[in-house]
């Protein structure tokens, strides 16, 4: 059996057989395709093209040497010839070869020179040179290293052993490569990962390092090596004596790895090292890894989860969690928590938001922290269980208008706190060029008196706030008959949780009407609490509730169900279906998902967005000015109408109304109650309706009661009315009548509709 190859060189392809072919066979070898040919039922065997197998380049000026060169490597290697140094630097340009087999002496160049040209150039920097010279020449072995070969070969060659020679070196020449490959990957790796390695030799006193861990030491890469000296030189002072210690304790046996961690002294950067003991080196194997990144992230979890933002103050969970640890510790001492609420910041958050509360809340805190000789915490910023005040006091923002203190003091000592921050808080507060009196009270608790739990001296605390404006001295101290009113208000919110639950809601709907025509233009779902036992429950006294506790969402959410399935009723024939308006809270403003979800109510009921007018209070935007532009954006890009309800009762408005997407503004029956008397709040409705008009907002005025408000709301540019003049809120079920075509509504006999419609008849 044999199997012949395509052979294009008598000596660079040969064609291996079990006997010697015929010139005949020896053609079609030559002529045929490996994959085609087939010569007396003899498959082939396919061999590597030419373009496969490795170049070499031979140089040498004898042609006898080539010769056997050639016909030594030819079966496994592409070979080249080149007969003089000049000719080799001409081919290793042209064919980037391999590997170099190269004489020494040569006439012209000689290898020498040849092999210094080859390393000066960038592409010939590592590749296998192999000296061809006499065994017994050393010295031109010696010369031929110096100048930057890789390996020799001493002549006369031996043909048997040159091609083994060659692969060897060819496969240790790739074996570097990649080695170097990976070298660099590793290199750039450690780069990407700010992390770098070093060797430490306890008895030479000496360490090794990497490019990448001399980097970020702020170390000169020294080949001979740095000694412990120099290495915490670059450490930072507070820190230098523990690194040294971590290290000269490091003991095989009992200690024979170690983690830490330490800064430098250029820069803020902190260093992560990790140490471990190297047997075969006899000694320490470190890497160093570049953690400021990961620290700066540590610290930005640790401020938003525990600090005020606006003040820097721990906030609330830092105070309980703090302060849970202290009771832990120590189950008898005297601790007292005081919290101090400040109204003015709830009137202001209320009219200006939280653009100047915060910078309000952040000097009240400088008052208190300088006044009461505070020190709070400073960067890097501790976590709870991490801080440890040589102080007896914390203070800490709980709430948008409460701080609580932390205090180290029995009740004596606590109550004269309490005045002293009174008297702290007593200077007024100014505003815009607005002085406000500061009104604030305190509420104390004892840690004794609340079995050791942290929420509950907090709570406490609370509960004594709610009834100080009750003390004369605006000063509660906790006391069990204070949580009577906190548990019925628990009680109230409970049934409001199961109301939401079970259903028990419902709208009832005021009409909008045009005060000219006497037309009904629309209509506003107000809700209502129907108890199984108690009847109707008003709105103030679930509304705020809801607002405090978070269960303003789930209700809302429900009005928007019940008002999407009314209109969906009053799109039923023969009636004249209105747009219905309803208040969303603010805590919903803030959901980016809130006009998603609406336009899938709407779709699934077959409503039009434009079915649907959303009521936002103006107090509710003016504390989000930013957070909801987004989210009322998108409603009124769907379709959905917007009326700023309660206009003119707030302080910034008329400097980012143009900002907002409004439909309407809707005058509060504060400024309406006194209309055509000649009151001072007939100026402001003037106003507010040429503020309308001027930035094309339709206008309606609320709580209208008399003929004489409409007559003058008319007269002066509003004709939108909604109030008890025309119809208190309906029930369902009543102002579904209202919308009867058949039936004019009942207002219509006002006479100052009557009148206007006679002279329209006139």
């Amino acid at each position: 059996m044999f199997a012949w190859v395509n052979a294009t060189h008598p000596h660079r392809h040969r064609c291996s057989t079990d006997a010697e072919p015929d010139l005949q066979a020896q053609q079609v070898c030559a002529d045929k395709p490996a994959a085609e040919t087939a010569y007396r039922g003899v498959q082939v065997d396919p061999q590597p093209t030419t373009n496969d197998r490795p170049r070499i380049l031979a140089v040498d000026d004898d042609p006898i040497t080539t010769l056997i060169i050639e016909d030594s490597l030819a079966h496994r290697f592409q070979v080249e010839i080149a007969n003089s140094g000049e000719q080799a630097l001409q081919l290793f340009e042209q064919l980037s070869p391999d590997l170099i087999l190269l004489d020494v002496m040569m006439q012209g160049m000689d290898g020498f020179e040849v092999c210094t040209a080859l390393r000066s150039h960038s592409k010939g920097q590592t590749l296998p040179v192999v000296m061809l010279t006499s065994q017994d020449d050393l010295g031109s072995i010696a010369r031929a290293f110096e100048v930057g070969a890789t390996d020799f070969i001493a002549k006369p060659i031996n043909t048997a052993l040159i091609a083994h020679r060659v692969a060897y070196l060819l496969r240790a020449h790739a074996t570097l490569k990649a080695l170097a490959r990976q070298e660099r990957q590793l290199a750039a790796a450690q780069r990407i990962a700010r992390l770098g390695h070093w060797e430490f030799n306890p008895a030479q006193d000496r360490f090794q390092f990497a490019e990448a861990a001399c980097e970020l030491l702020n170390l000169p890469h020294q080949p001979q090596g740095l000694s412990l000296h120099q290495v915490l030189a670059q450490v930072h002072p507070r820190e230098r004596a523990e690194i040294e210690q971590h290290l000269l304790s490091l003991d095989l046996e009992q200690r024979p790895s170690v983690q830490f961690e330490h800064r430098l002294c250029a820069g803020p950067r902190v260093l992560r090292q990790n140490v471990e003991y190297s047997s075969e080196l006899g000694g320490w194997l470190g890497t160093v890894q570049d953690v400021t990144a990961m620290h700066r992230s540590a610290q930005r979890i640790i401020k938003l989860a525990y600090y005020d933002r606006a003040t820097g103050l721990p906030n609330r969970d830092f105070f309980l969690e703090y302060l849970q640890r202290r009771l832990d510790q120590d189950d008898t001492a005297e601790l007292c928590v005081l919290v101090v609420e400040i109204d003015a910041l709830k009137r202001v958050g209320m009219g200006w938001g939280q653009a100047v509360t915060e910078p309000l809340a952040r000097n009240l805190s400088r008052r208190l922290t300088a006044d009461l000789d505070i020190t709070a915490p400073e960067a890097p910023l501790p976590s709870p269980q991490a801080w440890n005040p040589d102080q007896p006091l914390l203070l800490a923002r709980i709430s948008d208008a409460a701080f609580a203190l932390f205090a180290t003091a029995d009740s004596q000592a606590a109550l004269r706190l309490s005045q002293r921050l009174l008297t702290v808080l007593s200077q007024p507060l100014r505003v815009t060029g607005i002085e406000l009196p500061m009104k604030a009270k305190v509420g104390l608790s004892n840690a004794l008196d609340c079995d050791q739990d942290a929420n509950t001296v907090l709570h406490h605390a609370l509960a004594a706030t709610a009834t100080a404006c009750q003390s004369a001295d605006k000063v509660q101290t906790y006391h069990r008959d204070l949580d009577i009113g906190e548990r019925s208000r628990l009680t109230l919110e409970a049934r409001l949780r199961r109301a939401i639950d079970q259903h028990e809601l419902e709208l009832w709907y005021q009409p909008k009407v045009d005060g000219r025509s006497g037309r009904l233009i629309g209509a506003e779902g107000l809700v209502r609490w129907r108890d199984p036992k108690e009847g109707l429950i008003p709105p103030g006294h679930f509304i705020p509730l809801a607002e405090e506790t978070g269960l303003i969402v789930p209700l809302t959410n429900q009005v928007l169900d019940l008002v999407c399935a009314d209109l969906s009723l009053m799109h039923a024939p023969g009636l004249s279906p209105v747009k219905v308006s309803v208040n969303i809270s603010a805590a919903q403003l803030d959901d980016e998902r809130l006009p998603e979800e609406i336009a899938q109510r709407l779709s699934s009921a077959g409503l039009s967005p434009l079915d649907l007018e959303l009521e936002i209070t103006e107090r509710a935007l003016m504390a989000r000015l930013d957070s909801v532009l987004g989210t009322l954006s998108a409603l009124h890009r769907l379709g959905i109408s917007l009326s700023l309800d309660d206009f003119g009762t707030g302080y910034s408005s008329l400097g980012y109304l143009g900002r907002f997407p409004i439909d309407e503004l809707k005058i509060d029956q504060s400024f309406v109650r006194d209309l055509g008397t000649g009151a001072a709040d007939e100026m402001v409705v003037r106003a507010i309706v040429a503020l309308a008009r001027g930035l094309g907002l339709w206008v309606i005025a609320e709580g209208i009661e008399t003929q004489e408000q409409a007559t003058w709301l008319c007269a002066n540019g509003c004709e939108w009315h909604q109030g008890y003049l025309y119809s208190r809120p309906l029930e369902r079920d009543a102002f579904l009548q209202l919308l009867d075509r058949r039936a004019p509504p009942p207002w219509n006999a006002l006479p100052c509709l009557s009148a206007r419609s006679d002279r329209a008849r006139r």
